[in-house]
């Protein structure tokens, strides 16, 4: 596996940060670099799985960056994993999609393997049913409390900040005129 050597941009003293192997095939599979007259914003968005959210999307981005400083990139991740979002936001989701009507209380949801909660209240109902990420996450995250996510998971709060920073912002309206009496 190649990975790029650092490049510098024209206008920039510093070099860009070398580039790892996974970090240079997502960039590649996902057309990053061969994209150049593409505009608007590249969300990438991913599992931190055992690493710091915090101390690994920077890294990322800047990564991105050095690949791509023309375009409104942003990175978050998901503290550990996805489902502990579905799991933050699950007040609503008594009854979807085979679960149980009644749920127990949730654990902290950035800090629970969220698969395999969803894993065992999918299977409290029908012992043979069992989560399948493809098929479930799309109908969990459908009917989920998203206010309740994030209030309750920090990583999807910093997306929903990143998604509003990027939205054109709507002027306030304006009160039409009194009519005359």
């Amino acid at each position: 596996m190649v990975t790029p050597s650092s490049r510098t941009g024209r206008h920039s003293s510093t070099p860009a940060p070398q580039l790892t192997p996974t970090a240079y095939n997502f960039a590649e599979s996902t057309g990053l670099r061969r994209e150049r007259e593409s505009k608007g914003v590249v969300l990438i968005l991913l599992d931190a799985e055992t690493d710091c959210p915090a101390r690994l999307a920077p890294r990322l981005l800047t990564a991105a960056k050095a690949l791509r400083s023309d375009l409104d990139i942003t990175c978050v991740f998901a503290k550990q994993m996805f489902e502990n979002w579905i799991v933050a936001g699950a007040s609503t989701l008594a009854g979807v999609n085979e679960r149980p009507d009644l749920l127990p209380p949730r654990p902290a949801p950035e800090d629970c393997n969220g698969a395999g909660w969803l894993d065992r209240q999918l299977r409290s109902k029908n012992k043979t049913r069992k989560y399948k990420k493809t098929v479930d996450a799309d109908v969990f995250v459908r009917a989920m409390a998203l206010q309740e996510c994030r209030d309750s998971a920090p990583s999807f709060d910093k997306l929903c900040r990143e998604l509003a920073a990027r939205l054109p912002s709507t002027p306030a309206p304006v009160p039409a005129d009194p009519l005359p009496e």
